[in-house]
């Protein structure tokens, strides 16, 4: 699934039509351009003395005419076009007779000068304009490769787009786990500092009991709803009613329910997948009392999974709770649990 980077080096390194090497048929025909063109300027130079100004005009000039050609293919075209061009040129002027008495090496001395300096323009034209052209390539290329590669991180920019966006709908579509402190150390192990979310249900009246649970609760676990049973003198456990998760009907716990006794054999939480007093799964886990044996109460958090339950987060919570129960009168117990008629503890 997870496409690599294309190469862009390898890639810019093709031409551009599709793999094939083009550049010898393109100097080819850029050469047969340049020899047409040259030989078409000088037939035209050569029909314009011809016709319009007479034979052996233009060796009589300052300046040559057959310059225009030589220069303007050497500019266009570079070294080769421009060479063949002045060596047409010097077969196409206009040769004169040696004049009597004229010594034959300065005749052709003299007649040579012209087609060398043609030449040398040619040649010196035509390696700028060559150097020029190869700059040009060069730069051509270049920028090519760099399309290529902005055209592979755009792809893969892309591609990354797309898989970041189903994994948020992936993130979205699961079940939010509820917030978990599960490195939270046991309260003998904190400092003041992070004892401070359960001091005010540590020290909460019977009144305020409920309320301060709860806010106990979600500061330590996250957005739940804990629901509390107290032990009554017979034994069993019933639901403080005014903390009921949404739908409750103040629940009994007879005190050998599956519930009560593996929360009492456990010192940590213990999961129940399915019980007929709750809707979904929870973790039971036992409140205990300085000296007795028995739980005085049992916290039921409606979690289904035991992962998803901070053990130490956990024990804080209960740690406070059964403290704040111990400091509390037997009535006001009684009282919260609902146990009127049962008598004391």
């Amino acid at each position: 699934m997870h496409r690599s980077l294309a190469n862009p080096t390898r890639e810019a390194a093709l031409p551009a039509g599709g793999g094939t090497d083009t550049g010898s048929d393109s100097s080819f025909l850029s050469f047969i351009r340049a020899v047409t063109e040259g030989m078409a300027l000088l037939v035209g130079l050569m029909a314009i003395e011809t016709l319009f100004l007479g034979r052996g005009t233009y060796a009589a000039l300052d300046l040559h005419p057959f310059w225009l050609p030589v220069m303007l293919v050497s500019l266009q075209y570079g070294v080769y076009g421009g060479v063949v061009t002045a060596i047409l040129a010097s077969l196409f002027m206009d040769w004169p007779l040696r004049p009597p008495g004229l010594d034959i090496s300065a005749y052709y001395l003299e007649m040579v000068r012209l087609p060398i300096q043609w030449l040398l323009a040619a040649v010196l034209i035509g390696l700028f304009r060559q150097n020029q052209r190869r700059t040009e390539i060069e730069r051509a290329r270049e920028i090519e490769r760099l399309r290529r590669m902005n055209t592979a991180f755009a792809d893969e920019i892309r591609r990354l787009d797309e898989e970041l966006w189903q994994l948020e709908v992936a993130i979205a579509t699961e079940a939010p786990a509820p917030a978990r402190q599960a490195d939270r150390p046991p309260p003998s192990d904190l400092g003041g500092a992070p004892e401070m979310p359960t001091t005010a249900l540590r020290e909460a009246t019977a009144a305020r009991l409920a309320e301060e649970l709860q806010r106990c609760a979600r500061d330590l676990l996250g957005p739940v709803t804990v629901r509390l049973f107290l032990r009554c003198p017979r034994g069993d456990y019933r639901e403080v009613g005014d903390i009921r998760a949404a739908g409750a009907s103040g629940e009994v716990l007879p005190g050998d329910h599956p519930i009560v006794r593996r929360a009492a054999a456990e010192v940590g939480p213990v999961t129940v997948k399915r019980a007929p007093e709750f809707a979904d799964g929870v973790a039971a886990i036992a409140v205990r009392g300085p000296d007795e044996e028995a739980p005085i109460g049992i916290l039921a958090i409606p979690f289904g999974r035991r992962e998803q339950i901070g053990d130490g987060a956990v024990g804080v919570l209960t740690d406070a709770l059964a403290a704040a129960l111990a400091g509390m009168k037997q009535d006001d117990v009684a009282t919260l649990a609902r146990c009127s008629g049962d008598g004391g503890r």
